[in-house]
């Protein structure tokens, strides 16, 4: 398929037109797909792009000149497939590494990128999951979103001083990838204890997701969640937002599956598509009234969520715009809401009256409202629900009278 695309591109173009009151036809011939070796390229004339290669292939050494003329680029899947190529040596006359040009090349282990090189494309080297390392030369200027893409063996990147864009998610699926670090000197982006930040700190980029550590507070400066920043970091419990923070992207802590709590400060104003998706084990959220929006997935697969503790009041609540196409926000739809909540206040396990303490009083009330006592009202039935199956029975009863008499025997002791 790349060959026959490169193929469409040999025609012959015929152009009219007027300079000096005459009228010209220049005819202008494009680029023909060659070969040299192993490889397929097209001659643009003043430069060469290097378009395809055998699948096969091994070992690559790519020439600085062919036909006497430069190489200057690897164009869009060029290598894209070449599952069994382990070693590649790339002339510093190659400026651009274009889109999925190294594409599901897993055996290799290394790459020595050339001193002229200035972007790296879209998705470039996603899945060469054999790299564990890998030395962006000062002369890149551009990187592009999704551009180390499943890179699972990458540990450790650092941004040289030119970078001045990178794209979204271009770390993502990086699961190795333990520090980010970037170059002094660089006025685009910074770094801290190794997580990725824009140059002011206030949008965080890339959290790692092999950093170790079980929390992590984010930079008080910070007011965006970039898009996937803290994408598939199972191994946080916990994360501390900022009082300044206003916008969460999409995907932001998509399966941070071991976060129990998250706070989102008064000054949060919207958040993303599938923002907190696959936060199995997040049992609380607080959210405040600036919110008016909950996109689809926001909430997806929130199996653990029981209870959303929100600033405003029930009208308000009820005014917020949440997008549950197919049940993707299911969970927080059917979570216990806590109106006019000036914070998250953690469920004591029994404590159904909500006193602040789990007693025999607790086990009493449970034990009228059983059986229909008039006036025998829960103000927290979930605290009761021992059995975890949103259903309350005798079961749960039980269960609450084993766990007194174990406080019971504890303090005796």
């Amino acid at each position: 398929m790349k060959k026959i695309l490169a193929s469409i591109m040999g025609f012959v173009m015929s152009a009219t037109y007027v300079f000096g009151g005459f009228i010209s036809t220049l005819t202008v011939s494009a680029a023909k797909s060659q070969t040299y070796g192993n490889l397929t390229y097209m001659n643009y004339g003043g430069w060469i792009e290097i378009t395809d290669c055998s699948t096969n292939v091994e070992t690559v050494e790519i020439p600085e000149k062919i036909d006497n003329t430069t190489v200057r680029d690897i164009g869009d899947n060029a290598f894209s497939g070449c599952s069994a190529l382990t070693q590649i040596t790339i002339p510093d006359t190659v400026k651009t590494i274009g889109a999925n040009a190294f594409n599901g090349c897993s055996s290799l282990k290394s790459i020595e990128l050339p001193v002229r090189l200035q972007k790296i494309g879209f998705n470039a080297f996603y899945s060469c999951t054999g790299l564990s390392s890998i030395e962006i030369p000062n002369s890149v200027t551009t990187i592009e979103g999704f551009a180390f893409n499943n890179c699972s063996g990458l540990k450790m990147i650092t941004i040289p001083t030119n970078v001045e864009t990178i794209g979204n998610r271009a770390f993502y699926d990086c699961n190795s990838l333990t520090e980010i670090i970037v170059a002094d000197g660089n006025e685009s982006f910074s770094s801290k204890d190794g997580v990725l930040y824009n140059s002011d700190f206030t949008k965080i980029i890339c959290y790692p997701a092999g950093k170790s550590g079980e929390s992590y507070t984010v930079a008080d400066s910070v007011t965006i969640i970039g898009d996937a920043a803290f994408y598939n970091c199972r191994g946080l419990t916990e994360i501390v937002l900022p009082d300044k923070l206003t916008t969460i992207e999409d995907f932001a802590f998509y399966y941070c599956s071991s976060i129990q709590t998250i706070v989102l400060s008064s000054t949060v104003q919207s958040i993303g598509q599938a923002s907190f998706y696959g936060c199995t084990k997040m049992t609380d959220i607080y959210i405040p009234k600036s919110i008016t929006v909950i996109p689809v997935g926001a909430f997806s697969q929130c199996i653990s969520l029981s209870d959303v503790y929100y600033s405003g009041s029930e009208s308000d609540w009820n005014a917020i715009e949440i997008d549950n196409s197919m049940d993707m926000n299911s969970y927080l739809t059917k979570a216990s809401i806590h109106y006019n909540s000036e914070g998250i206040v953690k469920q004591i396990q029994g404590d159904v009256n909500e006193d602040g303490v789990f007693s025999i009083a607790d086990v009493l009330l449970l034990q009228k409202w059983l059986l229909a006592v008039p006036d025998a009202n829960l103000a927290n039935w979930k605290a009761a629900d021992l059995c975890q199956d949103n259903v309350l029975n005798v079961f749960d009863l039980c269960l609450m009278k084993k766990m007194l008499l174990s406080n019971l025997s504890s303090v005796d002791a």
